[in-house]
């Protein structure tokens, strides 16, 4: 494992050829921050946060994906 880059030094990030090459449009980013401090969030934000876990979830669990199929029937995400 490489040690970070030394303050002021930029790091180049690429992806490999055969994912730039099979996803094009794909983009990536990097922001460092320092000194953030990381502190409790607001409760409201907390619980809009887990309503749409919540939603989240139960959209994916009726969601039918193009695989895997058990028999003659697809498989909905979130179940084996």
């Amino acid at each position: 494992m490489s040690s970070p880059p030394e303050e002021g030094i930029s790091a180049v990030f690429a992806y490999d050829r055969p994912v730039a090459g099979r996803y094009p449009t794909i983009r990536a980013g990097l922001l460092r921050a320092t000194g953030l401090v990381n502190g409790p969030s607001p409760p409201q934000l907390l619980d809009d946060y887990r309503a749409e876990q919540r939603a989240a979830a139960e959209r994916l669990a009726t969601t039918l994906l193009p695989g895997p199929h058990v028999g003659d029937r697809a498989v909905a995400v979130g179940q084996v």
